[in-house]
């Protein structure tokens, strides 16, 4: 039917891990991408005056951290694709895999801080000689200091100090191809910090093999010889003659990624909805096969190449013993490693993860993404990333590694679940390599998680407050920049704002985990019975204040009162009241009550009397305002009830 040779990877030439598959994705990430973060604070900023002396003093600090990964890239630079159809019916995909195959798996990381001084003193004299009594202030001495410092080498080479060793297979090592460098640039100075990689490639090669594996490891060796005071003169004496023993522990970091192909998805016809999945794979000597259904009928435009990979974690200790003497006679000895999260039985089981890379059919283009997301609250640093409050404004700032050099479109948007009003769009500029908009997120029911009832929605409450959300970007392809792909998936998550309520008058009693000294009361339904002093009913307010540019209004508010085992609770006499309005909660009654306000009281009273007893029994009370304010508990402990 058709046949074309393709390259098939994360990357288009050399491996890279910033277009590498994710090894610990979160929600939603396609790619692992560059993560980098800086910030610059100042620690002291003030003059100090003493008489005719005035001292001014300004520090700060600042700092620039980068990390490529945890990743893992790969690439097959020549593959022979068919697409067939079998005389048996469906349609088959036959994958010729190229020598050359390459694979590394980790991470590189980059981190440089930095800190400035100003320091000044100024002395109050005339301002000239023939005006003596106008008076200035003038400069004895400034000083101006900027330091910038590599973290990592310093601490590298600290390590590398107390250890006495360097240089050695399986050490975090310098990074000599240097990936971070255009995304490290830094400060006025223009310094870069290095970057250090804990990776490893795999030798294997997919064909006949179903898989192949990288094992990035990090070994931290301890010599104790350096550390036993008794030891130190036999070193200084068995230096002299050009010997050294070393003797101790190690412990090493294994992290092995092991890397299959899981089937082939392909795209054909311009526009049609005719893209098909052919899995799983079989191999016939290097020759990948994947059979599917549906037969080809037109020529395929994308081939996308569907993997699984997954990555272990273990940490192990072993012991190592050399001695060398006048570089003739050398003995080292290295003991099998113990996994020491077996042993405590904290194992890390490895787990599946699924990724996909694309190429395009006409060109050979293997198609790396260019665009990230990120979601923030203005003027709220204490939310953390990607996080936005229902009903507050945010920014979502969608960046293009490269600019658009494509004429005027739209980004595409979309979300997952579906919100109702979220843009389906943003425009974006030739030229330009980020697009902005602005949004609010009213409040939204939460996914229950309820066994057997996929998508089964509750009301946001304070322990469930959170609601995750996939957002993707989309650019149609440009032909400018053919080896592009233009499409990012990135998680959302919204914070629900949801009901408080908190005692006002009354007994104080139990309340719920996060409202413990407020959020409950004592009730005694009879109060001639002791407990003395404690009445029927109970004063309190609930609070769903309001936001900028919110008015107050009301809305409907469930009330239910439920028994010690969270069943709803009838045929006692039980009443609430919120001013004017008034219901009996047998179990429940809904009342259009008043939202971003103040505080709005109620009174809860229970009025069906009952014997003594030396007891008292817990109930719940509940409001719950839906979707637009969420629901929240009041905890009665109540006596003498009936």
């Amino acid at each position: 039917m058709q046949t074309f040779t393709i390259p098939i990877g994360t990357s288009q030439d050399s491996l890279n891990l910033a277009d590498g598959l994710p090894l610990f994705p979160k929600v939603g990430t396609a790619r692992a991408g560059i993560s980098n973060t800086s910030r610059s604070s100042p620690l002291a900023d003030g003059s100090v005056t003493v008489l005719f002396l005035r001292t001014k003093v300004s520090v700060y600090y600042d700092f620039l951290m980068g990390i490529i990964g945890p990743a893992v890239s790969f690439n097959f630079p020549n593959n022979n694709v068919a697409l067939i159809n079998p005389t048996t019916g469906g349609g088959q995909v036959t994958v010729n895999l190229g020598a050359d195959q390459q694979m590394v798996a980790g991470m590189a990381i980059g981190f440089v801080v930095g800190a400035g001084l100003t320091v000044s003193q100024e002395i109050y004299l005339p301002a000239s000689w023939y005006t003596p009594w106008k008076f200035t202030w003038r400069t004895v001495f400034e000083l101006s200091l900027r330091v910038e410092v590599d973290f990592i080498a310093l601490l590298l080479n600290l390590i590398n100090y107390l250890l006495g060793q360097s240089g050695k297979d399986g050490y975090l090592s310098r990074d000599t191809s240097d990936k971070l460098t255009r995304y490290l640039g830094y400060g006025s100075a223009g310094g870069v910090a290095e970057s250090f990689k804990f990776y490893a490639y795999s030798s294997d090669s997919l064909g006949p093999n179903e898989t192949v594996t990288a094992t990035p490891r990090h070994v931290i060796p301890f010599d104790l010889m350096k550390s036993i005071p008794a030891a130190r003169n036999f070193m200084k004496l068995l230096a002299t003659i050009v010997g050294e023993v070393q003797f101790g522990p190690c412990l090493e970091i294994h992290m092995p990624v092991t890397l299959g192909l899981a089937g082939f998805t392909v795209g054909g016809g311009q526009g049609a909805n005719s893209s098909e999945t052919y899995s799983p794979v079989t191999y016939d000597g290097s020759t990948a096969i994947a059979r599917g259904t549906k037969r080809f009928e037109t020529l395929a435009d994308r081939f996308t190449t569907n993997v699984v990979y997954t990555t272990g974690f273990t940490v192990a200790v072993s012991y190592f013993f050399k001695i060398s003497l006048m570089k003739v006679f050398s003995i080292q000895v290295n003991t099998g490693s113990l996994d020491l999260l077996n042993l405590l039985n904290l194992k890390v089981p490895p787990r599946a993860v699924e990724g996909s890379v694309s190429t395009e059919v006409a060109t050979s283009c293997i198609l790396t993404p260019q665009m990230s997301i990120a979601f923030s609250v203005a003027g709220n640093p204490s939310v953390p990333p990607n996080t936005v409050i229902a009903g507050l404004v945010f920014s979502c700032e969608i960046f293009l590694s490269e600019p658009w050099a494509g004429p005027p479109t739209n980004i595409a948007l979309s979300i997952s679940p579906p919100i109702s009003g979220f843009p389906s769009s943003v425009p974006l500029a030739t030229g330009r390599a980020v697009a902005i908009f602005k949004h609010t997120i009213p409040n939204q029911y939460v996914i229950a998680g309820i066994p057997g009832n996929i998508g089964a929605e509750i009301p946001p409450s304070a322990t469930s407050p959170y609601q995750s959300y996939l957002v993707t970007a989309t650019i149609p392809p440009n032909d400018l920049q053919p080896c592009f792909d233009w499409e990012v998936t990135a998680p959302l998550m919204l914070m629900n704002r949801v009901l408080t309520a908190r005692r006002v008058y009354g007994t104080p009693g139990d309340g719920p985990v996060w409202n413990p000294s407020y959020g409950g009361a004592q009730v005694n339904a009879n109060p001639d019975y002791a407990p003395q002093n404690v009445p029927n009913g109970v004063d309190a307010y609930y609070l769903f204040g309001a936001l900028p540019g919110q008015t107050p209004t009301q809305t409907p508010i469930t009330i239910t009162l439920y028994n010690d085992e969270r069943h709803p609770h009838s045929g006692s006499d039980v009443w609430i009241s919120f001013g004017d309005k008034s219901a009996q909660l047998s179990p429940s009654a809904t009342l259009t009550l008043p939202i971003y306000t103040g505080g709005v009281y109620f009174f809860v009273q229970w009025r069906s009397m009952g014997p003594q007893v030396n007891y008292s029994s817990r109930f719940y009370l509940v409001l719950d305002g839906g979707d637009v304010c969420g629901q929240t508990e009041f905890w009665l402990t109540v006596w003498n009830w009936s």
